[in-house]
Formats: C-alpha cells, sequence, structure tokens
C-alpha cells in the first residue's frame, strides 16, 4: 500500500470510481479502471493513468472524427498536442491571432473550413509520429 507524501498515512484505494480527467483541458473525459488511491487523514488523491500518450491519441482521434465543429477547448486540447503555440496555430490555419484566441476561449465561433484545417494538421502530425493512418471516418 503506498504512504501519502503529504501526511504520511496509508492511502485507500478507490476501483468503482470513474475518474474524472480534467487535466486534459475538456470536462467531459471520464476514465473508467484508473487506480485511484485517497488518505482517508488529508484527502489528497493520487492517481496513476498509464499510456497517457495512449489515451491522448484516442481523445484526439475522437475529436478529428467528431461531426461537430470543435469547441474552444477541443482546439486548444488539439493545438496542445501539437506543441504549438496559439499564433503559430493561427498562422498555421489562416487566422489573427486574437480571432483565434477568441476561438479557443469560446468567445467567437471558426469557420468550417478552420475547423477542417486544424483537424488535418493534427491528422498529419500525429499520423506522421505513429506512423499508422489515425484518419478513418474524418468528418468531411
Amino acid at each position: 500500500m503506498d504512504q501519502c507524501w503529504k501526511c504520511g498515512h496509508d492511502m485507500t484505494a478507490i476501483k468503482s470510481e470513474p475518474y474524472h480527467y480534467t487535466e486534459c483541458g475538456l470536462d467531459n473525459i471520464f476514465l473508467y479502471g484508473i487506480v485511484q488511491s485517497c488518505c482517508p487523514e488529508c484527502s489528497e488523491e493520487i492517481v496513476t493513468i498509464p499510456n497517457i500518450k495512449g489515451l491522448h491519441l484516442a481523445i484526439a482521434r475522437n475529436l478529428v472524427c467528431k461531426e461537430e465543429i470543435l469547441t474552444g477547448a477541443e482546439a486548444r486540447f488539439l493545438r496542445k498536442e501539437l506543441k504549438m503555440k496559439s499564433k503559430e496555430m493561427a498562422a498555421a490555419i489562416s487566422l489573427k491571432p486574437e480571432t483565434y484566441s477568441r476561438w479557443e476561449n469560446e468567445k467567437e465561433g471558426v469557420s468550417s473550413t478552420c475547423d477542417k484545417e486544424l483537424r488535418l494538421i493534427y491528422i498529419l502530425d500525429a499520423t506522421e509520429k505513429e506512423g499508422r493512418v489515425l484518419h478513418n471516418n474524418i468528418r468531411a
């Protein structure tokens, strides 16, 4: 059994509850079967997520294949997975940086063309890095 790094007490394993994975920047990701531990003394929580790279690939694949236009949070997730600054992404999809920023902050919508360009940039980058095609069923 692990000990709490904060207070030194034994951690209690939690196995039955889904983990709300907000660290990725999206509010609708829940993980099942993830090892979670909680300290009964100070309530500190520890979560072990195996293969985060694979998890993020799966999340991104679902985003690029969805039918609706990407939300700002989803665009931010893909951009961060590409390790690009918002100014770089704005230039890549031919938007002014302030327009791209308003899209990510959900203050303004974006055209379906820019949405598709962002998806394609992610697909091409991920396909090259992973050595496998990730674009089956992409939204047309």
